[in-house]
């Protein structure tokens, strides 16, 4: 009787399976083969929105997940074979150095398209098994460079050329604003765009409005002082990053002019002096600030700057509506007190100390961390205390950049951990990773534990340093 019951039971499924709707096949392939919006929500914060131009792996691997599902079910059927070859790619990536043919997408990923990304340098991967776009991968193979990434880009430009409009919403590391002009009559629903210098381009601003009405984010890096002489007037921005690499210029000029109403989300990166904070950042602070809901200044640690971004006495004054705020914990430790009215929801850690620049010192020496769960007392909110940390990695990734650091900066993020349950006493607020979850979360337990036993390593290479001969006793006995 059960074997003619479950019998019956599976020719009912099957009969329900082989009776269901066209469309609801259609939608559970396609999501098989997305991994979802490109675009984040206004409301997903601060980390969601800036890191959508995000220098690693993560997108690409992501994508060749979904582009092997996507080849596999092909196979099923005609018609699924079909319809899955209909679907847009989510993210095509071009090289822009000397590649093998192998190594280029084929003409329709560029076609199809949601999502185009330039990579001028090779990703700085800590992978085991690094793909083609690895700078790993590069130094073993010895693949040389291109002498013009213009002309590689070129190529890209014509095959997108081909096809309008075209449907691309982001289109990462174009490498200067004249080759974004390329696109200004082919790419009428961009939303996201990465830009290299533009100071070739007279007026950014008056091409974005006219011909790229969608746009909501931009990114641009390797600011110099002809960069953005005018400023910027772009009514749709919601998210504007901005990064230098050169410490310092004779001249930044005076202070830019900003005319965006709908900003929401400032991130600002790298190695800027004085000028740069004067000409870009204190005006940016004075004409957004009060429309601002996160904030985010790394920047890069000097002999003049030995904590990195130092926020201004008015900071709150000037962003009273900020819910994420982020920097360095060194940076943010030595940030005025908020009143209980600034509705901050977390802290976004780009690092502890942000990039060292110390060439006086060429010993490693491991620092005394920043105290910062100590502080939390003063991040009284009008939602009462600070909720949570969050790292800008997940820890997976995390896990892969530790192992890949010098001895001392491993040993200072042992020590910073340790205040957020690295050995199973938190105090104050936890310390999440970018998808949320907890350091002392049982999810996160083969973190704390690979940590740990690198604590005990690390304890018997630094003899000086107290608190790992503590751990390593610890863990001995």
């Amino acid at each position: 009787m059960a074997a003619r019951f479950r019998g019956d039971q599976s020719t009912a499924l099957g009969s329900a399976t082989s009776r269901l709707p066209v469309e609801i096949w259609k939608s559970i392939l396609a999501l098989a083969v997305h991994p979802g919006p490109l675009i984040p929500n206004i409301s997903d914060g601060l980390i969601e929105n800036t890191n959508i131009f995000a220098e690693d792996c993560l997108t690409v691997a992501a994508y060749r997940v979904r582009a092997l599902a996507r080849a596999r079910l092909r196979l099923v059927c005609r018609s699924w074979n079909a319809y899955l070859s209909s679907i847009q790619h989510t993210v095509v990536c071009a090289p822009a150095y000397t590649h093998n043919p192998s190594e280029w997408p084929e003409k329709e990923a560029f076609v199809q398209a949601e999502r185009l990304h330039f990579i001028t340098l090779p990703f700085a991967c800590v992978c085991d098994t690094p793909c083609h776009l690895s700078s790993r991968w590069r130094m073993d193979m010895r693949v040389k460079w291109s002498d013009d990434r213009h002309q590689v880009f070129g190529k890209v430009a014509n095959l997108v050329r081909n096809t309008q409009p075209h449907s691309a919403h982001i289109v990462q590391g174009i490498p200067s604003g004249v080759c974004l002009s390329w696109f200004e009559d082919i790419l009428p629903g961009l939303r996201a765009v990465s830009l290299d210098d533009t100071s070739w381009l007279t007026d950014l601003s008056t091409m974005i409005r006219t011909k790229f009405l969608h746009l909501t984010h931009l990114e641009i890096y390797n600011i110099r002082p002809t960069t953005l002489e005018a400023g910027l007037d772009i009514p749709s921005l919601t998210t504007l990053s901005l990064r230098s690499k050169i410490r310092s210029w004779p001249n930044w000029g005076p202070q830019r002019a900003w005319s965006l109403p709908s900003l929401q989300y400032l991130h600002i990166k790298g190695a800027f002096d004085d000028g740069y904070t004067e000409s870009h950042i204190e005006s940016l602070l004075q004409s957004t600030g009060i429309q601002l809901r996160g904030l985010s200044v790394t920047q890069d640690i000097t002999r003049d700057h030995p904590r990195g971004f130092d926020f201004p006495e008015n900071i709150w004054e000037q962003c009273p509506n900020l819910e994420w705020i982020g920097g360095t914990a060194c940076s943010l430790l030595y940030i005025p007190k908020p009143p209980p009215t600034v509705p901050i929801r977390a802290i976004y850690l780009t690092g502890i100390f942000g990039v060292d620049w110390r060439p006086d010192t060429p010993d490693n020496k491991v620092r005394e961390t920043p105290e910062i769960v100590a502080s939390t007392s003063r991040w009284t909110t009008s939602g009462g205390t600070l909720p949570y940390f969050q790292l800008r990695w997940s820890w997976e990734r995390f896990i892969l950049r530790f192992d890949h650091k010098p001895v001392h900066f491993r040993a200072e993020w042992v020590n910073f951990l340790i205040q957020f349950g690295l050995f199973g006493k938190r105090h104050g607020p936890p310390l999440k990773d970018v998808d949320g979850v907890r350091l002392d979360d049982d999810r996160a337990f083969w973190v704390r534990q690979k940590i740990a036993m690198d604590a005990v390593i690390l304890a018997q290479t630094l003899k000086t340093t107290s608190w790992t001969n503590h751990l390593a006793n610890q863990n001995h006995s």
